[in-house]
C-alpha cells in the first residue's frame, strides 16, 4: 500500500507571496526614484509588497508547524518563503529602528534664529517637530562653523565636498567678504527615492568666513535622521578640509602650530 505524501498548500503560498512581494517592492523603489511614481502612489504600493511580505512570512511560519506534525513535504518552499520575506521586511524594521533612534523632525539646521532660505517645497514642509532642544541634543555637531579665511576660500571648499557628493546643485551665488552673503541650494535623493533640500549660507566674519547648513525633506513629518546625519557628515569633511587647507597657509606664510592663529576650525561659534 502506497502512502501519499502530500506538499503542503501553506509552503506553497509562503513561497508564491514572497516572489511576488520582492518585485513589487524592488519595482516601487526603481520606479519612485526614476520619478514615475509619485511620492504617495510609492508609498502605497511599497506598502502593499510589504504586507504580502508579512502574509509569505506568516504562512511560512504556520507551514512549519503543520509540516512538523504531517510529515508533509514543502520545507524547502517554507523555508525560502521565510527567507525571501524577511529580506522584503527588512527595509521596514530598519525604518522601525531610525524611527526610535532619531527625534521626529523632517528639518535640522546649525542656526535655528536665522537658517539658510530653501527654495523648493521643504519650505513648505520643513517643522522641528521633535523640538528644537531634542534636535540639537540628537545632532551635537550640527553647529555654525567659522573659519580664519576669507568667504570666498570657504565658499569654494564647500562647492567641491558637494560635487564630490551625489547632490544636485539648484543654486549658487559666491559670497563677498564684508558684504553679500553667499549662498548654495542642492537636493540629495535617498535609496528610497526621497528627496531633501539642503542650503548652505557663508558670510565674511571679523573671525574669517561663518557657514551655516540646512537641511530639510520635501516630503512627510519625519526625516528619519536623515537630515541631521547629513549635515554633521558634511561638516566632518568640511572640518578636514578646512584643517588641512588652513595648516597649508601656515606652512606656506611660516606660521608655526604653536602660534596664535587656529589652525582648527571652531565649531559652535556665535556672533
Amino acid at each position: 500500500m502506497r502512502v501519499l505524501i502530500r506538499t503542503s498548500r501553506w509552503a506553497i503560498w509562503s513561497r508564491r507571496l514572497a516572489a511576488f512581494a520582492l518585485p513589487v517592492l524592488v519595482f516601487s523603489v526603481v520606479a519612485h526614484r526614476l520619478k514615475t511614481l509619485d511620492t504617495n502612489t510609492f508609498i502605497f504600493i511599497f506598502g502593499f509588497g510589504s504586507f504580502l511580505a508579512f502574509l509569505g512570512l506568516a504562512t511560512g511560519l504556520i507551514a512549519y508547524f503543520r509540516l512538523w506534525h504531517t510529515g508533509d513535504r514543502g520545507w524547502g518552499r517554507a523555508t525560502l518563503g521565510i527567507i525571501i520575506s524577511l529580506i522584503c521586511m527588512a527595509p521596514i524594521a530598519y525604518v522601525g529602528v531610525l524611527f526610535v533612534l532619531h527625534p521626529f523632525t523632517n528639518e535640522v539646521s546649525t542656526d535655528w534664529t536665522n537658517p539658510p532660505q530653501l527654495i523648493t517645497t521643504a519650505s513648505e514642509n520643513a517643522s522641528p517637530r521633535g523640538g528644537i532642544a531634542q534636535i540639537v541634543a540628537a545632532y551635537p555637531n550640527a553647529v555654525t562653523r567659522i573659519y580664519p579665511v576669507e568667504a570666498k576660500t570657504l565658499y569654494d571648499q564647500a562647492i567641491t565636498l558637494i560635487a564630490s557628493r551625489d547632490w544636485k546643485i539648484l543654486s549658487r551665488r559666491e559670497p563677498v567678504q564684508f558684504g553679500r552673503a553667499g549662498q548654495i541650494n542642492a537636493t540629495e535623493q535617498s535609496w528610497f527615492g526621497f528627496v531633501d533640500e539642503v542650503s548652505i549660507a557663508i558670510a565674511g566674519t571679523r573671525e574669517g568666513a561663518r557657514l551655516d547648513i540646512r537641511s530639510a525633506s520635501l516630503y512627510g513629518a519625519d526625516d528619519l535622521g536623515s537630515n541631521g546625519t547629513r549635515i554633521e557628515r558634511f561638516l566632518v569633511e568640511l572640518d578636514d578640509a578646512m584643517n588641512e587647507l588652513i595648516l597649508a597657509q601656515q606652512a606656506v606664510s611660516g606660521v608655526s602650530d604653536n602660534e596664535d592663529t587656529p589652525a582648527t576650525p571652531v565649531p559652535g561659534a556665535t556672533d
